[in-house]
């Protein structure tokens, strides 16, 4: 939005408030959507706010809505196409309407059908996902275009020049980062936790992250506190600030159902860290098996355990050549300098 604003476009901003919404104020004009709840299933909170967005966009008058996440991507296109506005959406991940099959699944797909049929371009963050979505006629393919995430800050997040204490002397370090869900796989990484200290049991487990209690697939505090209480665990809470986690991690681990673009995975190496990772949408995108990290599979927590040990045992040269390739690429693919550079053209050929 900076970058977009610094070109000469006027930025208006709609969200849910949260603990950030005062620092977008202070930048942008900032209007706050009251019935735009993420993990809501209620549809007539969903009708309010796609009224709610009738009734900003009317007194606004855009002359394009860029709409990020699941619901600004229906509700919000929705309301476009009624008042003729020229939108485009981003589909950042498929979320969980989309992990969960059956009729959550089934109503998304329809909404998802409808909402999309008159964006001038829709942007997705990995191959797969655009796949699906052409493949369950959601929209055509020449509606589609792949713009792989959203981009790392290469100058901030930045391999430690300081030397490393040795992970032999503290304890090999695994860090995931990211909201405390079970899609996210957080109870495979516990479970791997308990394995791998069999052999090592100084190896230290860390999460990184908020609990996000109001999704389903939310693990709860009680579960949270017994893992601590049995070590398999170090509970790091939600930070602002990630880089110094990364940094001191020796790898990156991230055993997710589904995922958009892993940020943490390109901020992990884009510090020089070797990863972990599922072998799914997303991840496979971001992780090359066995040269800038490990791919496993999904919700297997023995197999998961066995590559942690794996990465253990590793020689420091390797890992360290592991975490080169990884800032390479993210150097040459994911910095968001390209990726910022890709949406202004996106939306000077739109507006055109």
């Amino acid at each position: 939005m900076r970058e977009i604003s610094d070109s000469g476009f006027e930025i208006i901003t709609t969200s849910s408030r949260d603990a950030y919404t005062e620092k977008l104020a202070q930048e942008f004009s900032w209007i706050e959507m009251k019935y735009l709840e993420r993990a809501g299933k209620n549809p007539f909170r969903d009708l309010l706010l796609f009224v709610e967005y009738i009734r900003v966009y009317k007194k606004q008058k855009p002359d394009l809505v860029f709409n990020f996440t699941i619901k600004p991507n229906i509700y919000s296109s929705f309301a476009c196409r009624i008042l003729g506005i020229p939108y485009l959406s981003t589909v950042t991940g498929l979320g969980y309407s989309f992990l969960k099959s059956g009729f959550l699944q089934n109503i998304t797909t329809f909404l998802y059908k409808i909402a999309l049929r008159k964006n001038k371009v829709v942007v997705f963050q990995n191959q797969d996902d655009l796949e699906l979505f052409v493949s369950k006629n959601i929209i055509s393919r020449d509606k589609t275009i792949l713009i792989e995430g959203s981009g790392v800050d290469t100058e901030k997040f930045i391999p430690k020049n300081t030397e490393q204490e040795s992970s032999r002397a503290r304890g090999f370090i695994f860090l995931l980062c990211g909201r405390m869900l079970k899609d996210k796989g957080i109870v495979e990484f516990a479970q791997a936790s308990r394995i791998a200290k069999q052999q090592f049991p100084n190896a230290r487990f860390q999460l990184l992250g908020p609990m996000d209690t109001v999704n389903p697939a939310c693990i709860s505090e009680s579960e949270m506190m017994l893992w601590q209480k049995e070590k398999l665990v170090e509970y790091l809470g939600e930070r602002d600030n990630v880089v110094s986690a990364l940094q001191d991690a020796d790898c990156v681990v991230l055993p997710s159902y589904r995922e958009g673009l892993p940020k943490s995975l390109l901020e992990a190496m884009s510090c020089g860290k070797p990863v972990i990772a599922t072998d799914i949408p997303g991840c496979r995108s971001v992780v090359m098996d066995q040269k800038n990290g490990f791919l496993v599979p999904v919700k297997n927590s023995q197999v998961l355990a066995e590559k942690m040990i794996e990465m253990i045992n590793l020689d420091p040269g390797t890992r360290t050549k592991m975490g080169q390739v990884g800032r390479a690429m993210v150097l040459e693919k994911f910095d968001q300098k390209i990726i910022i550079r890709n949406y202004l053209e996106l939306i000077t050929k739109t507006l055109g």
